[in-house]
């Protein structure tokens, strides 16, 4: 599983979202939709990466200075 599979599911829904709203003024809610969906999933990909890389900084430095 790599980062694709988090992050361009996302991407592509904000990017189609915006193309929707352009082109097809008739399905104004749907892309509207796809576009909060894709923010809100890029917004908690990022804070679920930060949160990752803030536990393992925390586990590092608590466990890998134990002094023996």
């Amino acid at each position: 599983m790599g980062l694709g599979f988090f992050l361009l599911p996302q991407l592509a829904a904000v990017i189609l979202g915006h193309m929707a709203l352009k082109r097809e003024p008739s399905g104004k809610g749907m892309a509207i939709a796809g576009l909060v969906m894709g923010y809100v999933g890029i917004a908690l990909t990022v804070l679920i990466f930060v949160l990752i890389a803030v536990g393992l900084a925390v586990g590092r430095s608590t466990f890998g200075t134990s002094g023996a």
